[in-house]
């Protein structure tokens, strides 16, 4: 049992202390529910049995139907509203194949039962048909993987069929949706339905949409009390599921408030999964993993972000770095897609937090804690640039544009501390080294065309030389002055991430790289919040950018 919870103490309390990993909560109740099967029998058995069985399931037909995990109530819909050419059993079959293959690790929400059957439902309940429907547009869309092949990267002219498919489906999913009120009929279904399509809406890169459904899911997820522990009356497999989506949720709400601006939701007010089948116990270990990085983005952290990022003091923002460093085991014990994405993201969230240092004033040239230092970012470019060439390549593709967008916001901060004069480092990669390396990843991920690759390009044409455009773009010419970027947010225009509407840029240059993205903290985020403190031993070569946001204030 961990120090942090002692057995007398009620298990949930732990979870909910802010110094207290769910990692370690998770041991902690683990090691409570072996004792407690050690000491008790497996259960009664004969008549006695039967009648627990009866009253259990009296019991669950009391609760609201979300705690079943199945459609109690099909919906009979009108074949009318459905076009078969879409979802053919054969995609159906493919898409639950390469969900359970490679997206199952880090979207744990659904069984593979449970998908069988509602494929066999989808004829007759409109739940059946829309959650799978969501689940394959999803596929389709989001990860740049070959349904033909599982694992292999997605050909240029066949991303565009594709993405048309999924648009198809997500069309006939919002309109069977519209049929029945799945807010009156709330389930845990219309809650997975809801998640998955704004997730095939963020890959259709239509993000006011995408937030919308993510918003939807949050909201029907809160009128069924997911994140009450008491609504948790049993630890079927149902239950379990119905926690992992929360905590799925949990994560989602948080990232949305870093790249969007956009309000913080849910709590950290259930307990935490435990696996009983040891084939889930990694899957479950990598999601825990995940909620401890992101349980440090807490009520504070999003006030500061979203309104206030010049109050943050020196001190606050150095333990919120040394939390993410401690939030991450040296060795994880979950598979190597999970890994991808949980060190990835934890570099990432570390260039978050060094941007509120930036706009607070508290990075120095004579700090002691790299962290606060102004060239921070190569330090974590070095990092991701050694990790991914550690993992094989599907280990980025299976995570979609939401991986290939910390990518580019890391790369943009690497671009503006490239100017910053450092001395020589012993590092494995020098700063051009990283740089070259982020956009043979920007540009190779996700076969075709990518509006991306030249947000990039005039992020370097902008802040560094035209010979460092020439050597990383070799064969790309420069942009016109007159190619103009906008800022603003909306899916009808420029993205809530700051990337332009299609159609502002020319793609017609000889040579088109791959890779689909959605855009930047620092790009899409309203302009920085200037220090009026007077700058501290800057060199007289040192940016304006940087300039701009020093202060007296250091920590070394």
């Amino acid at each position: 049992m961990s120090e942090y919870c002692q057995r007398e103490a009620p298990l949930a309390a732990c979870l909910a202390s802010p110094s207290v990993p769910v990692t370690l909560a998770i041991g902690a109740r683990f090691d409570a529910m072996v004792q407690t099967h050690a000491k008790t029998k497996k259960g009664p058995k004969g008549s006695r049995a039967k009648v627990i069985s009866e009253l259990r399931q009296t019991q669950k037909l009391r609760v609201s139907k979300s705690d079943s995990f199945g459609h109690a109530s099909p919906l009979s819909s009108p074949t009318s509203a459905k076009r078969p050419d879409l979802l053919t059993a054969d995609l159906v079959e493919q898409c639950t194949e390469i969900y359970f293959t490679y997206i199952y690790p880090t979207v744990p929400i659904l069984h593979r039962d449970q998908v069988k059957q509602y494929a066999a439902d989808m004829q007759t309940s409109a739940d059946a048909f829309c959650l799978i429907g969501a689940l394959c547009s999803f596929i389709i869309i989001q990860p740049g993987l070959s349904l033909a092949t599982a694992g292999e990267e997605v050909p240029r002219e066949e991303r565009g069929r594709k993405s048309s498919r999924g648009a198809g489906i997500v069309e006939e999913v919002v309109k069977m949706r519209k049929i029945y009120n799945s807010v009156e009929n709330a389930s845990t279904t219309t809650v997975v339905t809801a998640f998955l399509l704004s997730a095939s809406y963020f890959g259709l890169e239509k993000h006011n949409s995408a937030w919308f459904y993510l918003r939807e899911a949050i909201t029907l997820a809160q009128i069924l009390g997911m994140g009450d522990e008491s609504t948790y009356v049993t630890n079927d497999p149902a239950s379990q599921m119905r926690r992992q989506l929360y905590w799925l949720l949990f994560v989602a709400d948080r990232a949305y408030v870093l790249h969007n601006l956009r309000p913080l939701t849910l709590h950290a007010t259930i307990l935490f999964p435990v696996a009983e089948d040891p084939e889930e116990v990694n899957t479950l270990l990598g999601l825990a993993h995940l909620v401890d990085l992101f349980r440090i983005i807490d009520d504070d952290l999003a006030t500061k972000w979203n309104t206030a990022r010049s109050k943050c003091s020196a001190p606050w923002l150095l333990d919120i770095q040394e939390r993410l460093t401690a939030a991450l085991p040296d060795q994880l014990e979950c598979s190597e897609i999970q890994q991808m994405d949980l060190k990835v993201t934890q570099q990432w969230l570390r260039i978050v937090v060094w941007l509120l240092s930036l706009e607070s004033g508290c990075l120095s040239t004579q700090s002691v804690h790299v962290a606060m230092t102004f060239t921070y970012p190569i330090d974590v470019s070095t990092e991701v640039v050694t990790l991914t060439q550690q993992y094989p390549v599907h280990t980025m593709e299976v995570h979609g544009l939401g991986f290939i967008e910390k990518l580019f916001d890391i790369a943009c901060q690497l671009i503006d501390s490239m100017l910053v004069p450092t001395e020589p480092s012993h590092s494995q990669f020098t700063p051009q080294q990283c740089l070259d390396q982020f956009i043979h990843m920007i540009t190779t991920l996700r076969g075709g065309k990518s509006r991306y690759v030249s947000l990039l390009r005039q992020k370097i044409q902008n802040t560094l030389s035209d010979s460092t455009l020439s050597t990383s773009f070799p064969q790309l010419p420069l942009l016109s002055p007159q190619t103009t970027m906008s800022y603003s947010s909306g899916s009808g225009g420029s993205t809530p991430y700051g990337s332009p509407p299609p159609g502002e840029i020319d793609f017609n240059s000889p040579l088109s790289y791959p890779m689909p993205f959605t855009g930047s903290p620092v790009e899409g985020m309203p302009p920085p919040l200037m220090s009026t403190s007077m700058p501290m031993e800057i060199p007289t070569s040192m940016p304006d950018f940087f300039l701009n946001h020093t202060s007296s204030t250091s920590l070394g």
